[in-house]
């Protein structure tokens, strides 16, 4: 199978957001305005944690001597800062705690089924169609 790179992450973002800007559309209309934000802060939430880490530990991978102003300004933004930001919408009472847990699962289950459809798609590509089909060349 393909490595899985940096690309494969920011396609998983950005199928993420995809994905939440329609939950948050649907899930608005059709049952609670509330749960479908909170769905989509929750997977903005998500991606925002998922940008910051991968950035984070490209400043250790990148060749070179390691850039102690941008993992301190990368470490101070994630931890204390996105944190923060999620402790202050989920005590405020406002946001469904159990949509923004499901919003931030979305970003793994977008993953997995990339990662499964990858396989898939590498399983047919191996598996030859028959010489013949009928009597038919």
């Amino acid at each position: 199978m393909q490595a899985l790179g940096v690309d494969f992450i920011r396609r998983v973002m950005a199928t993420s957001a995809v994905l939440a800007t329609l939950a948050l559309m649907f899930v608005s209309v059709y049952y609670d305005w509330r749960f479908g934000l909170g769905l989509f802060i929750g997977t903005a939430w998500g991606i925002a944690n998922l940008h910051f880490l991968t950035q984070l530990l490209g400043v250790f991978v990148e060749a070179g001597p390691l850039n102690k102003n941008k993992t301190v300004a990368l470490a101070f933004v994630k931890f204390p800062v996105l944190y923060g930001v999620a402790y202050v919408l989920l005590s405020a009472g406002d946001l469904p705690v159990l949509a923004f847990l499901i919003g931030f699962n979305v970003l793994f289950l977008v993953a997995v089924l990339k990662v499964l459809g990858r396989m898939l798609n590498e399983r047919l590509a191996r598996v030859r169609p028959p010489e013949s089909f009928n009597g038919v060349t």
